[in-house]
């Protein structure tokens, strides 16, 4: 079959180009130039990738966040545009693998032997890159798609605490996390945001991620990889080895 993968240099995007060339697919990417890109005419399934963001954390009536309402208005925008497509949203938690920058400064930290969590954090929930590439390569195929968001996960809750230990452990500095108040995570949030005005570079932590970092994420079932017809290969600590491997492989710590 012959899919059109946006963003497909992207951390998400190149997992995804690899797991459809892998299951036997023609992969075209979607061009930055016009001029580059041939007409998209003749699509019959439309699959937006969005984020649980869009969602809100646990008791939330929402999002929480600017990147999450955001998130929520793309997934409106594109259901009206679908027209006559099947179309269904994936709201993936938090992605991480080899060639995700997102999560590098949490392993810096973790190889350094610096292992902060957030005091009273809620459940975490995450997903490695490769595992939720096959899983959308695998939508491809099923005969009809569901109405209602699939949000994905690898099927595991976790807290602070252990996804921390993990990263630990992958970088080989394990020990006890230190749990760290709320009060000084705003203060970084609001130092990091100050940085970003100032140098005009986005930080990807900032007042935004803390409020989201406040809540609790879980995710209540499989649908997602009951209606692809897949499995999650990683858990959270061989997902957090294989990205220590890649990330030193690359020479980011």
């Amino acid at each position: 079959m012959k899919i059109l993968v946006t963003g497909a240099s992207g951390f998400i995007g190149s997992h995804v180009v690899e797991a459809a060339l892998a299951a036997g697919h023609r992969v075209q990417a979607l061009a930055r130039r016009p001029s580059a890109a041939d007409p998209a005419g003749g699509v019959k399934r439309l699959v937006l990738v969005s984020s649980l963001a869009a969602r809100g954390p646990a008791g939330a009536a929402g999002p929480v966040s600017l990147y999450g309402r955001s998130k929520l208005a793309g997934e409106d925008a594109a259901r009206g545009a679908a027209g006559d497509m099947e179309f269904v949203v994936v709201r993936p938690t938090i992605v991480y693998g080899p060639r995700d920058r997102a999560l590098v400064p949490m392993f810096r930290l973790a190889a350094r032997g610096l292992r902060p969590v957030l005091k009273g954090g809620g459940v975490l929930t995450v997903v490695h890159g490769a595992d939720l590439a096959r899983g959308l390569v695998g939508l491809i195929a099923v005969p009809s798609l569901p109405c209602e968001p699939l949000e994905v996960s690898d099927g595991r809750n976790y807290t602070w605490e252990e996804l921390v230990g993990a990263v630990a452990l992958a970088v080989g500095r394990p020990g006890e996390p230190w749990p760290l108040p709320r009060a000084l995570f705003a203060l970084v949030a609001l130092a990091s945001d100050g940085f970003a005005a100032l140098s005009r570079r986005p930080q990807m932590y900032g007042r935004e991620k803390f409020k989201e970092a406040l809540g609790s994420w879980p995710i209540a079932g499989k649908r997602f990889w009951q209606v692809s017809g897949l499995e999650p290969r990683f858990d959270l600590a061989a997902g957090a080895r294989d990205t220590v491997r890649a990330h030193r492989a690359a020479g980011w710590y």
